[in-house]
C-alpha cells in the first residue's frame, strides 16, 4: 500500500530555541536522507539497471534510521516521565517568569505550527492532494499501455492461431514457413516498440512520472518538511524547558519520513517498467 507522508506527531510541545530560519534548517537536515535517492533510470527495462536495488537500499537505510530515532525519542520520553509533575510545573513556571517574551512567542508558535501541520492532511491540503495525484499515475500508465499494445497483441494472437502448428501435447508451437515465423518476430518487435515509445512518454526523462516525482520532491523539501519540522520544534519546546541539559541533542524525524515516503513512491513507479523485452507467446519453438 502507498501511504501518504506521515504528518508530525502530536504537538507535544514548543519551538526550538534555535534562531535559524526554518527553510535553511530543513535543507541542512534533508541533505542526508535525500542522498539515498538514486538518479532516475534512463532505460525502459528494470532488469538492465540497478535503480530498483538503489531504491531498496535507500528504503532499508531510512527505515533503520527511523527505528533508531524512535528509540531515542522513547528514551527522551522516559526521562521526561521520570520528572515528577510538581517539578515539571515548577520548571515551566520558572522559565516563563524568567523569559516572558520568549515564552509567549513560543506558545504562539505552538498554535500556529500545530494548526498548519494539521491542515496538511485536509482535503484541500497539499499532502492529500498530491497523494490523490499519485494514485492516478500507475493506473494511468497501465491503461495507456494496454491501449497502445492492444492492436499488436491482437495481431500476434491471430497470427499464431492461423499459422502456427502445435505439438501433440499442445505445449509448444512452431511455424512451417520461415516467413510466418519472421512475421511473428516482427510483430513482437512492434510490441516492444509500442511499449518503449510509451515508456519514453511516461517513465523516462521529462515524462509524466519523473516530472511528477521531481515536483513532489521539491514540494517535500521546500514546503512540507520545513512546515512539519517547525511544528516538531514547537512541540519539543516544553520538553527542552523541563529537561534542560538532560535533553541532549534532538533532531526531527520529518525529513526521514518524507524521504522514506518518496522512495516508496519511486519504487511503486519503478514497478511500472518491464523487467525485460516482450517475447513471443508461451510455447514458441524456433524453426530448426
Amino acid at each position: 500500500m502507498i501511504r501518504p507522508v506521515r504528518v508530525a506527531r502530536t504537538v507535544l510541545l514548543g519551538i526550538s530555541l534555535s534562531l535559524l530560519p526554518a527553510v535553511l534548517a530543513a535543507q541542512a537536515r534533508a541533505t542526508g536522507p535525500w542522498a539515498r535517492v538514486p538518479a532516475f533510470p534512463t532505460g525502459c527495462y528494470s532488469g538492465a539497471d540497478d535503480f530498483g536495488a538503489g531504491l531498496a537500499s535507500g528504503i532499508e537505510a531510512t527505515e533503520a534510521d527511523r527505528s533508531s530515532h524512535a528509540e531515542r525519542k522513547a528514551a527522551l520520553n522516559a526521562r521526561l516521565d521520570a520528572v515528577e509533575p510538581m517539578e515539571k510545573a515548577r520548571r515551566m513556571q520558572a522559565y516563563m517568569m524568567k523569559n516572558p517574551t520568549e515564552a509567549a512567542a513560543a506558545m504562539r508558535a505552538v498554535q500556529a505550527t500545530g494548526a498548519d501541520a494539521s491542515a496538511i492532511h485536509q482535503q484541500d491540503g497539499g499532502d492529500y492532494y498530491k497523494s490523490q495525484e499519485f494514485r492516478k499515475l500507475g493506473p494511468g500508465f497501465t491503461e495507456a499501455l494496454a491501449t497502445a499494445i492492444a492492436p499488436t497483441e491482437a495481431a500476434i494472437a491471430a497470427h499464431v492461431k492461423e499459422k502456427a502448428t502445435w505439438d501433440a501435447g499442445g505445449f509448444s508451437y512452431s511455424f512451417a514457413a520461415a516467413a510466418d515465423e519472421a512475421r511473428l518476430l516482427a510483430l513482437v518487435a512492434q510490441q516492444n516498440a509500442d511499449y518503449e515509445r510509451l515508456c519514453g512518454v511516461w517513465l523516462l526523462g521529462n515524462g509524466t512520472v519523473p516530472a511528477w516525482m521531481r515536483n513532489y520532491r521539491t514540494y517535500l523539501a521546500g514546503d512540507l518538511i520545513p512546515r512539519l519540522e517547525a511544528a516538531d520544534r514547537a512541540g519539543m519546546m516544553q520538553v527542552r524547558i523541563i529537561l534542560g541539559p538532560e535533553m541532549g541533542e534532538y533532531s526531527s524525524r520529518e525529513a526521514l519520513d518524507a524521504v522514506h515516503d518518496y522512495l516508496q513512491k519511486a519504487s511503486a513507479m519503478n514497478a511500472l517498467r518491464r523487467e525485460g523485452r516482450y517475447g513471443p507467446p508461451n510455447g514458441f519453438a524456433k524453426r530448426q
